[in-house]
């Protein structure tokens, strides 16, 4: 019940669902260039002492509610830099997703999981900086069935902690346009890593796989790579790219 509202640049995970939730927090954790400070573990249920007391990174705070104005105060939600809903059901994710996403700010990133696609469906009509994820097993075994090994490639994608995985990095305002070719040629050569989606948008919404070779990209775009180690912005030569870039 203590008071957090010290924290910032923190990443709020709202819900606990034992192996799933501690899954996903060793995920974050192994990522040890991630730009993010502490874990701080919401829940509501009012049993549950802190479950992972062993995890120095990680704070617990057990909430009254999940919309509560004053609880959000406390846990410094304004000041987060990511936030993470897995309520107990599609209902509560769906009220604590609703409730936090005009309260943080502008460039934190909210992901909420839904169990029922039609829920995930509706928050997407109205709050724009929350990117929605629901259940794909159907979807992993039909590509599985078509394509062996997809699972294999797609769980590798996904996990930190097994080498080579997918990272975002948003292009500096200081950058000057380039086109995919170059910056996947320069990011190749000078990173080894390899460039494979581009969107506009935080949540990635209009998202492009496998963007054409021409595409121009601008500062603030959202670049989606693979790569061994996340890439931070003073690592892509910016200035070397202008330089390449077609006129």
């Amino acid at each position: 019940m203590r008071n957090f509202n010290n924290h910032s640049g923190h990443v709020i995970v709202i819900g606990w669902h034992e192996k799933q939730t501690q899954k996903l927090i060793d995920c974050i954790l192994s990522d040890e260039r991630r730009q993010n400070g502490r874990i701080l573990l919401c829940v509501k249920d009012e049993e549950l002492t802190h479950p992972l007391p062993d995890y120095d990174q990680v704070d617990f705070a057990r909430l009254s509610c999940f919309s509560d104005e004053s609880e959000f105060v406390r846990i410094a939600a304004q000041s987060a830099n990511r936030v993470i809903i897995h309520g107990e059901n599609d209902e509560q994710t769906l009220t604590a997703a609703l409730s936090l996403s005009p309260v943080v700010k502008d460039d934190c990133h909210i992901v909420a999981y839904f169990d029922n696609p039609k829920n995930a469906e509706l928050l997407d009509r109205y709050c724009k900086n929350v990117e929605c994820g629901t259940n794909r097993a159907a979807e992993l075994l039909a590509r599985s069935m078509q394509d062996p090994g997809s699972s294999r490639v797609l769980s590798h994608l996904l996990n930190p902690q097994t080498g080579a995985t997918q990272f975002s990095l948003v292009i500096p305002s200081h950058a000057d346009d380039v086109s995919v070719e170059e910056l996947s040629r320069r990011m190749k050569a000078d990173n080894n890593a390899i460039l494979i989606a581009v969107s506009t948008m935080q949540s990635g919404d209009d998202v492009e796989l496998n963007p054409d070779s021409a595409r121009t990209l601008k500062p603030g775009y959202y670049i989606h790579y693979i790569a061994s180690k996340r890439l931070l912005h003073d690592e892509i030569d910016w200035p070397k790219l202008v330089e390449f870039s077609p006129t």
